[in-house]
């Protein structure tokens, strides 16, 4: 694949399938959950923590809780769940060709479209 960025894209956006979903996504969005509770757990114990004793490290703490509460913010939305499996899919295509053009050169059949690359060793 090797060339204009937009012939690039164009491969990808054809052989997208938008709607597979690899079954270990399931499993996202509870974890996604958990870490906004846990995030939003500390913001209110650190802003009560500061609130009712005020020393110089609590009130530090805090302060430097909110950029991280806001950088943890921006990449729960770069990463939403929404938006996960397409983004998966996106890398299976561009691996597929990738590999498929090794395979070509090594005398090797290209995947079909829509196979799976998966690992050697079964019974």
């Amino acid at each position: 694949m090797k060339g204009d960025p937009d012939t690039k894209r164009q491969i990808v956006e054809v052989n997208l399938d938008k709607k597979a979903a690899p079954d270990a996504l399931m499993y996202y969005p509870p974890v996604y959950q958990i870490h906004i509770a846990f995030v939003i757990l500390c913001c209110i114990a650190g802003s009560l923590l500061a609130a009712q004793q005020p020393n110089a490290l609590n009130v530090t703490a805090t302060v430097l809780l909110v950029p991280l509460a806001i950088i943890f913010a921006w990449h729960c939305w770069k990463w939403r769940p929404s938006e996960m499996p397409i983004l998966i899919e996106r890398n299976v295509v561009i691996w597929q060709h990738a590999l498929g053009t090794k395979s070509q050169a090594n005398g090797l059949p290209k995947p079909a479209a829509g196979s799976t690359v998966t690992s050697g060793g079964g019974a």
